[in-house]
């Protein structure tokens, strides 16, 4: 049905609403018998239509490690944007003429913290890592949770010291990075009882 050209804004919308719902993947059969399967005890329930309405999309590897509920929220909005290569990175720096020498850098400062934690790993690209760190995420031990919370404010404290070279021209160094994120990690651990015997053995800046 085409919107009539004399017809208030209103009812247009509602039209072109209604034929975009009908190209969705849910309405099998009738528009009739569609909202049926969404009435619960003789009432509509939008969240059902709600839900129905979603994209279906394929899941994402990354989404235990930005979902973990051990990670802060401030490291998890910079994490995000990093997984979804939104940050200005060296190579979109390099591309208008900004020169950041923060890929040994980066390596340093995660290759640092996984020894301080026991993990002796070769380090190795971005999306290798991105997806190793979820494997790492499902586990339930504190020291699965501990690298999650390290991963993500590793990626943090980068972007940190990326704009203090940046826009500041500061100085930055991997032992005092790797220190804030080792007290910051005893802080976030130290009402947590399972992670108490880990944090124990940690009792030394990396």
């Amino acid at each position: 049905m085409v919107s009539p050209s004399n017809a208030a804004w209103v009812v247009k919308k509602i039209i072109d609403s209604r034929q975009s719902l009908m190209t969705q993947h849910f309405f099998q059969g009738s528009i009739h018998q569609t909202l049926a399967r969404m009435v619960q005890g003789d009432k509509f329930k939008i969240q059902k239509a709600y839900v129905a309405m979603q994209p279906q999309l394929p899941k994402v590897s990354w989404k235990n490690i930005t979902l973990h509920k051990s990670v802060h929220p401030r490291f998890k909005f910079i994490m995000w944007l990093a997984i979804q290569q939104r940050l200005a990175t060296v190579e979109r720096l390099q591309k208008i003429g900004i020169q950041v020498p923060m890929c040994v850098y980066s390596n340093q400062i995660w290759t640092r913290m996984l020894k301080w934690m026991g993990n002796y790993r070769s380090i190795g690209p971005w999306q290798q890592e991105i997806e190793w760190v979820s494997r790492i995420a499902k586990k339930k031990i504190a020291q699965a949770e501990a690298i999650c919370c390290t991963f993500a404010m590793v990626i943090y404290n980068i972007w940190k010291d990326r704009n203090t070279l940046r826009f500041k021209r500061g100085q930055v160094e991997v032992s005092h990075t790797c220190k804030d994120i080792a007290m910051h990690l005893h802080i976030q651990g130290r009402n947590k009882a399972s992670w108490q015997t880990m944090l124990s053995s940690l009792n030394h800046f990396p």
